[in-house]
């Protein structure tokens, strides 16, 4: 006997972005990020994931080990770490071709440039970063809802240019293989 034909047609495969960040927080910025800026019909798609990383080491691997046919891998990881293993983690990156975009101090260091009209934290404590973020976000439960209520597309537009990691964030949402 012999095996059928399969005359259904195939869709095309198109090209799939992992951004994948180091926590929670993180996943729920690239998120907005994503609701903000994708298109849905623009020939590609986005997916989020994130891991629990104790070192930036452990955020790459992690992202190597999320299971998908990936055209481009971006991870979202923390500078907090020291050099030592920053350095590691980005020649690891490398040989598997995995971008990372590194938030110095910390991810609520970008998000207080981003309020505060781009002006630097990167030479803050990650903990005085994080203080400060909490301190905006008062009775808001969620980050979701905290992103949705002050990091509008406007604000966004507005600190782009200004603050290299949201400008390339936005463009792996948008524009990823012209990268």
């Amino acid at each position: 006997m012999s095996a059928k034909k399969d005359n259904r047609k195939k869709r095309p495969q198109i090209p799939v972005v992992l951004l994948f960040g180091e926590g929670d927080r993180e996943r729920d910025f690239l998120s907005h990020i994503k609701t903000l800026y994708h298109q849905r019909n623009s020939g590609f798609k986005v997916k989020i994931k994130y891991g629990k990383g104790k070192t930036p080491i452990d955020v790459v691997r992690k992202a190597l080990n999320v299971r998908g046919d990936f055209s481009i891998r971006v991870v979202v990881c923390d500078n907090d770490k020291g050099e030592v293993l920053k350095n590691e983690a980005q020649t690891q990156a490398d040989k598997q071709s995995v971008i990372v975009l590194w938030s110095t101090p910390c991810l609520e260091a970008t998000l207080l440039s981003i309020l505060k009209n781009g002006k630097s934290f990167e030479h803050q404590a990650c903990d005085w970063c994080k203080d400060r973020v909490q301190k905006v976000k008062k009775d808001i439960k969620s980050d979701a809802d905290f992103f949705q209520q002050h990091f509008s597309k406007l604000v966004l537009e507005k600190q782009r240019k200004k603050i290299d990691i949201l400008e390339k964030i936005i463009s792996y949402t948008q524009f990823p293989l012209t990268q």
